[in-house]
């Protein structure tokens, strides 16, 4: 009895958040192309800024978003881990026609490097923070990835 009560209670405990609405652009395997590494602007000028790709870094990226909101992340077709979606934001602005912008947090961790933000389009993926380099030094240095939709 115990169990099945503790059951259900983590069933309902965690905050999940299908992808509908017009998310269900996220489903689907997403790889990367590129990505903009921009930084020294905290301590010297000028900016310094390198592009990454798969031939440089010597590994291919992508992801994999399920409609029961969850991403899965795998680096040469090998999984490296997952997280869930609670979106903070998605609507259409900024981003241009055709894309929505979108603010998620990662396992609903309000912290920086557990998020993503950016914005999505039919077939393109932008991400200004989030995999595959999400480390970072907040406001020194930025990584744009960019992906698009197999």
């Amino acid at each position: 009895m115990i169990l099945l009560i503790g059951v259900v209670f983590f069933m309902f405990s965690c905050k999940k958040e299908k992808l509908e609405g017009g998310k269900e652009i996220f489903i689907g395997k997403w790889n990367w192309i590129y990505t903009t590494h921009i930084y020294s602007f905290c301590d010297s000028d000028p900016n310094y800024t390198d592009i990454l790709n798969p031939e440089s870094e010597g590994a291919k990226y992508s992801m994999k978003f399920f409609e029961n909101g969850i991403v899965k992340y795998y680096e040469n077709e090998k999984y490296l881990g997952r997280d869930r979606l609670i979106f903070k934001i998605f609507n259409t602005s900024d981003c241009g026609d055709g894309y929505y912008q979108f603010f998620i947090n990662l396992d609903n961790q309000d912290e920086v490097h557990k998020s993503f933000d950016g914005c999505i389009s039919n077939d393109s993926l932008i991400l200004v923070r989030g995999f595959p380099f999400d480390q970072f030094e907040y406001g020194c240095e930025v990584y744009t990835s960019y992906f698009v939709k197999e």
